[in-house]
C-alpha cells in the first residue's frame, strides 16, 4: 500500500528540478533570489522530517501521516501548475506574457511551496522508509516485477513527455495528476490497514531522556548519591532515569 505512493515521485522530482528555471525565466526573479528560495526550500525539506517523525511517534500513525503528506504533495503540484497559468513558456524571454491576476498566481506559488515541503519531507521519514521495505519484501516476485515495470514505463514516458513540453502548467500538471492517481491507489488499501498504536522511535526516547534530565535538575529534592527515591516519578520517567 505504501509502495504505491512512490511510483510518481520521479516525475515530481524532475518537475521540481526545473524550479530554478521556472522562477527565473517564468517569474522573472533574479538568479540570486531564485537560488535563495531553492536553498531555503531544500533546507526545510531536510529539517521538517524531524518534527514529522515526532508527530508520528506521539499521536499520529504512519497511515494518516502518509495520507496527509500525499494530499499535500498533490495539492502543492496542482497549485504550482495553477500559478504557472499566464506565465511564459521556457522558450520565451519576457516574463509574465499575460497574467490577469498576478497576486493570485503569487499566492498559489508560495502556498504550493509550503505544501511541497510537507509532501516531500514525508519521503524522508525513517518509519515511512521501513514500511516500504517491509511491504516490498512481502510482495511476490511477479508483483515486484510488475511494480518495477510500471514505474520504469511511467517514468520514461513521463520524462520524455515533460522534456518536450514547454508550457509550465503542463510541466507541473502531469506530475500532479500522477501523484493524484498514486494517492487514490493508496486509498484503495485503507480497509486492509491495521491501525496500531504508534510504537515510538529513538526520537521519542531522546525526548524522554531530556525531559527526565531537566526534571532532575530543576527538582528541589535532595538526592543521595547511592540511593534515588523513585516513588515520586511515574514508570515512564523511571525508565528514562535508567537510560540516563
Amino acid at each position: 500500500m505504501y509502495v504505491g505512493l512512490t511510483w510518481a515521485d520521479t516525475l515530481a522530482e524532475y518537475a521540481l528540478w526545473l524550479m530554478q528555471t521556472f522562477l527565473t525565466n517564468g517569474w522573472g526573479i533574479g538568479y540570486t533570489t531564485a537560488a535563495t528560495i531553492i536553498n531555503v526550500l531544500g533546507g526545510l525539506i531536510q529539517i521538517t522530517p524531524i518534527a514529522m517523525q515526532h508527530i508520528v511517534d506521539s499521536f499520529m500513525d504512519n497511515y494518516w501521516m502518509a495520507l496527509l503528506c500525499s494530499c499535500a504533495y498533490t495539492s502543492g503540484l496542482f497549485l504550482l501548475s495553477i500559478s504557472a497559468f499566464g506565465i511564459c513558456s521556457q522558450d520565451d524571454q519576457l516574463p509574465f506574457r499575460f497574467v490577469p491576476h498576478k497576486s493570485i498566481n503569487m499566492i498559489c506559488l508560495f502556498t504550493a511551496l509550503v505544501l511541497l515541503v510537507i509532501g516531500k519531507s514525508s519521503r524522508a521519514l525513517y518509519s515511512f522508509k521501513e514500511l516500504i521495505k517491509k511491504e516490498d519484501k512481502r510482495l511476490s516476485k511477479s508483483l515486484r516485477f510488475l511494480k518495477t515495470s510500471v514505474i520504469i514505463v511511467v517514468n520514461l514516458v513521463g520524462a520524455f513527455a515533460l522534456s518536450n513540453i514547454k508550457e509550465w502548467p503542463l510541466i507541473f500538471g502531469i506530475p500532479a495528476i500522477c501523484m493524484l492517481v498514486a494517492t487514490l491507489v493508496f486509498l484503495t488499501g485503507t480497509s486492509s490497514y491495521q491501525r496500531d498504536k504508534p510504537p515510538g522511535s529513538f526520537l521519542t526516547t531522546m525526548r524522554r531522556v531530556f525531559v527526565a534530565a531537566f526534571s532532575l535538575r530543576s527538582s528541589t529534592h535532595e538526592l543521595n548519591m547511592g540511593h534515588v527515591d523513585r516513588t515520586h516519578y511515574g514508570h515512564r520517567l523511571r525508565f528514562c532515569l535508567e537510560l540516563c
